[in-house]
């Protein structure tokens, strides 16, 4: 059963606001309820925010935070009073950090990480490391992308860590578990984005492809982006779409009631369609009708 913390002593009250972090103090004032101010008083524990765009990077000794209004190719470093907590709600990208990095320096007490788009870039992306970014961040991402990491992505473990995801992109980076992912079935996801080879993809059978696909919600988008192939193995690629397996039809545009596969290769995009009469649509209810009896 929670403890009742605005129960406390004042005195017991007022040192617990000396002693928790920002972070810390605005999580009790959270769970405070209808009475937030009772807890760590004497005042609220106030969130501002700077900028939609973050970065966030080691320099070797301690975690570091930047940001910038458009863009964080060009970012300003930002340094932190000691009851400062600010708020990291669009755009957050991890650069180049490692595990072990996360807990080294006072950075994550002062900023509350909720953004709706997450970029892991460079450094790790273990499973480990995916939980414990998922629990800084509340699982709030909407949107992942995972681009030129050092470590194999697990895409299943990704989606079991945040669930409100409904977007994923992973470019230049291993991944572990790609046919289990489409074998996985349901997905919450409406776009995914695999950067891979032909053969890679090639060895997932289309039987597979179709069944993941009907799984999904209609308007499901599921990019393949070749890199690193050759156009033999490309075109061979999209013959095995197209020819093998009749359910996936080649199609021009696209339509919201659909699932499709979208085949890019040198600029150039295809797209697979499942058609609807292939798709598990939802049955609607016959109405229901009533005798009068006079």
């Amino acid at each position: 059963m929670p403890f009742p913390l605005h129960a406390l002593p004042y005195g017991l009250r007022r040192r617990l606001h000396e002693l928790t972090t920002p972070i810390e103090r605005y999580h009790l004032q959270i769970a405070g309820g209808d009475a937030p101010l009772y807890v760590c008083p004497p005042r609220l524990q106030p969130v501002r925010k700077i900028t939609p765009v973050w970065r966030l990077s080691h320099d070797g000794k301690n975690l570091m935070a930047h940001y910038d209004k458009a863009t964080y190719h060009n970012p300003d470093d930002i340094t932190f009073d000691r009851h400062d907590l600010i708020a990291c709600t669009g755009l957050v990208v991890i650069d180049n950090v490692m595990l072990d990095q996360l807990s080294s320096g006072p950075l994550l007490n002062h900023l509350l990480i909720r953004p709706m788009t997450l970029v892991f870039k460079v450094g790790d992306c273990s499973d480990a490391f995916v939980n414990a970014i998922s629990k800084i961040t509340d699982k709030s991402p909407r949107c992942i992308i995972v681009t030129s990491c050092s470590s194999a992505v697990s895409m299943c473990s990704v989606l079991t860590a945040f669930r409100r995801l409904r977007v994923l992109k992973v470019f230049k980076t291993p991944i572990a578990d790609m046919e289990a992912l489409f074998k996985k079935g349901k997905t919450r996801l409406s776009c995914l984005f695999i950067d891979n080879t032909a053969e890679e993809f090639k060895k997932i059978a289309v039987a597979t492809v179709v069944k993941f696909l009907i799984a999904q919600k209609n308007g499901f988008c599921l990019a393949m982006i070749i890199n690193g192939s050759t156009i033999e193995a490309t075109e061979s690629l999209k013959k095995h779409l197209n020819v093998e397996f009749p359910p996936l039809i080649r199609v021009e545009g696209k339509s919201e009631q659909m699932r499709y596969v979208k085949v890019e290769s040198n600029g150039i995009i295809e797209t697979f369609c499942l058609p609807l009469s292939k798709a598990r649509l939802p049955l609607m209810r016959k109405p229901r009708t009533y005798r009068l009896s006079l």
